[in-house]
């Protein structure tokens, strides 16, 4: 039912802040009175905008601290992809002015007019038919009506940041101190964040795929799983965000064989943790 009446990740966020609060038992507040910034980069369908949004929304709905949350890049090699990332971008942005020059960029660079979702993504949705849903998801949670286009303002609602957030165009890129961007046509400082969600390319170690050996110990791999990793390990060795959220398939955990077929004693995902570890990072692994 909250799936189809569209509620569904609203219920799912009320029911985070439920058991922070359980975990925290008053020892502590449900979150920081500021506002904490995040990035994307290679997750395909920019899913991590309305999760962002909906967790802002419901701390908001029960704490007057003006948590908030601002969205400064994503980052897709694929022209399609960034497309309807400036789709949901759209779709989830507060009703803030465009007009003024966004923060970091080069000077002279303008905003560029904000593209359309790509038409027959996997979702299947437009900017305009996800600005309803989330409209139909603040509804069905109690939450303050929409604005004319579908969305409250930004007075706690919306991700702030998202009308001026770049889109780089390679997450080998993201190491530098500026890279590529497709929305201001140019290149554009590549910010630090304090929460970075990231994927690499699966294709390598999927298996659904002819399995490529030892990937994520290359600097080059056929499917780009080697290069995107080695992207977002930089961007994390230069930004050093707070918190790094990684998605992947399940199959990085599979025993790995050599180019020569002999079975080695780890796995892609222990690699993965190798690094971070390396790079002071604790971490929590969730199947």
């Amino acid at each position: 039912e909250w799936f189809t009446d569209g509620s569904l990740l609203a219920h799912l966020a009320e029911g985070h802040c439920d058991s922070f609060r359980e975990v925290f038992r008053g020892k502590r507040g449900l979150a920081p009175a500021c506002e904490i910034t995040m990035a994307s980069a290679c997750t395909g369908s920019a899913s991590e905008v309305p999760a962002a949004n909906f967790f802002q929304r419901a701390v908001n709905a029960v704490s007057d601290v003006g948590f908030r949350i601002r969205h400064l890049f994503a980052c897709d090699c694929r022209e399609e992809k960034r497309k309807w990332i400036q789709g949901v971008f759209e779709a989830f942005a507060p009703n803030e002015s465009t007009s003024s020059p966004a923060s970091g960029l080069a000077s002279g660079q303008g905003l560029s007019p904000a593209a359309a979702a790509a038409q027959g993504s996997a979702s299947g949705l437009d900017s305009s038919s996800a600005a309803t849903a989330a409209a139909a998801a603040a509804a069905g949670h109690g939450l303050p009506p929409a604005s004319d286009h579908g969305l409250p303002p930004a007075s706690g609602h919306g991700l702030s940041g998202l009308c001026e957030a770049c889109i780089f165009t390679d997450i080998g890129d993201l190491g530098g101190a500026t890279a590529p961007c497709s929305v201001h046509g140019g290149n554009c400082t590549v910010p630090s964040c304090d929460i970075f969600v990231r994927c690499t390319s699966c294709k390598d170690f999927s298996r659904l795929s002819q399995r490529s050996g030892d990937v994520l110990s290359r600097s080059h791999s056929v499917g780009g799983s080697a290069q995107t990793f080695h992207g977002m390990r930089a961007y994390i060795s230069c930004a050093r965000p707070s918190v790094v959220i990684f998605e992947n398939v399940e199959s990085m955990d599979d025993e790995t064989e050599d180019d020569e077929g002999t079975r080695m004693d780890h796995s892609q995902l222990d690699i993965c943790l190798s690094e971070m570890h390396s790079r002071g990072y604790e971490c929590q692994v969730a199947m």
